[in-house]
């Protein structure tokens, strides 16, 4: 969990924001090894059936994740963890 919270500073999946706890999820599942380098996030429509929200809800912790340089995205391919 460490590495987590440095990774994304205030990030906890306990916060009650949806893509907070989305994107704290993904990161932990990064940090943990279950994504490696190369390889692919679930979709935005993967997201949105796994957590029962809408598309926006889904995408936004994708692009923070991007912003912050921990994803490639790939248009019509996906995003991938860089």
């Amino acid at each position: 969990m460490t590495t987590i919270t440095a990774l994304s500073g205030r990030l906890s999946p306990n916060d009650p924001r949806l893509h907070v706890r989305i994107e704290a999820d993904l990161r932990a599942k990064i940090a943990a090894g279950k994504f490696k380098p190369g390889q692919a996030l679930p979709t935005i429509h993967e997201l949105r059936e796994a957590y029962g929200c809408c598309r926006q809800t889904a995408a936004r912790p994708l692009q923070r994740m991007l912003d912050a340089g921990l994803l490639i995205r790939y248009p019509g391919l996906g995003y991938y963890v860089r």
